[in-house]
């Protein structure tokens, strides 16, 4: 019955995310910043998601799994429009089949492997491990192309000014 429990928290805190971010994330004073705040919302799924095993109680564990669907809510719900910010509205169709194909080998792979992992220890714990480093992995790319981003807007904006 525990569990069921969880599985509701994390849902209820999706559906608030999903909702939440879509309002939020398309304010004028927001939106311009929305890639950035989607790759802080990366770094911090990965992080719950390597907290989940450290949790003591039934308590907390209720609390992570809320924070948890909260930000993969955000995540998910935000994924198309992030690629539209990032390539374009032309570029859509294209990279989003590539990003899930991506998240469909992710998947294919994800869990045999977490049962290895299993297997090998008796516990579940390195397969949160791997899997919120995968998500860090992701977020540290991200956060690359950012910052190459804004560092070629800014140069650009620089020679604006001396012309």
């Amino acid at each position: 019955m525990e569990s069921a429990y969880l599985v509701i928290i994390t849902g209820a805190f999706d559906g608030v995310g999903r909702v939440f971010s879509g309002v939020v994330l398309d304010l004028k004073k927001v939106k311009r910043f929305r890639v950035y705040i989607y790759n802080i919302i990366m770094f911090l799924v990965g992080g719950v998601s390597c907290v989940i095993p450290m949790t003591g109680t039934y308590t907390q564990l209720c609390v992570v799994c809320g924070l948890y669907g909260l930000l993969i809510g955000i995540y998910i719900s935000q994924k198309s429009v992030i690629l539209v910010d990032l390539l374009g509205a032309e570029k859509l169709i294209n990279s989003f089949g590539l990003l899930i194909c991506f998240q469909g080998v992710g998947m294919l792979i994800g869990p045999p492997f977490s049962g290895f992992l299993k297997d090998i220890n008796g516990q579940y714990e390195n397969a949160f491990y791997v899997g919120g480093s995968s998500m860090f992995l992701g977020a540290l790319i991200l956060l690359t192309s950012n910052i190459r981003h804004l560092m070629l807007t800014r140069k650009g904006q620089c020679n604006e000014k001396e012309h």
